[in-house]
């Protein structure tokens, strides 16, 4: 079964407005900093802590983006990415991870869009949401 099919409302991310974003991280810190550096550049977020938390809420209402940790218990951000395409394959996919250079290669293979290394400041997330979602314009101030 695939995601709803987004409706012109849904698409949020056009030209100089905010993403739709969804963060799965399984450490509820890092989760919160990310959510943080998102919401301070205007991102409309919603969190997951775990990949069966995200696929339920992927399969439920369309999201811009993804942006998933890798390293989480039971199903891996790689995995995660596959059924995120699956379900929304327009829904881009960012993963972060300590061991980014081992996962650029087969990336667009795993359904990935991007790869980030963690830890993750906000110039490194933004250039990261830029490189998937060019059409964002994310604030400049640091």
């Amino acid at each position: 079964m695939l995601a709803p099919t987004p409706t012109e409302t849904d698409f949020i991310g056009s030209a100089a407005s905010p993403l739709k974003i969804l963060v799965v991280e399984d450490n509820d810190l890092i989760r919160e900093v990310l959510l943080l550096m998102l919401a301070g550049d205007e991102h409309v977020c919603r969190a997951a802590c775990n990949a069966g938390e995200a696929e339920t809420l992927v399969a439920s209402e369309y999201f811009d983006l993804v942006i998933t940790d890798h390293e989480m218990p039971g199903m891996k951000g790689r995995e995660l990415a596959l059924e995120v395409k699956r379900l929304s394959p327009s829904t881009k996919v960012i993963l972060l991870t300590a061991n980014a250079p081992k996962y650029r290669a087969a990336a667009a293979s795993e359904g990935i869009d991007h790869v980030a290394a963690k830890p993750c400041d906000l110039p490194t997330l933004r250039e990261a949401i830029a490189a998937v979602c060019p059409t964002c314009s994310p604030s400049t101030a640091l």
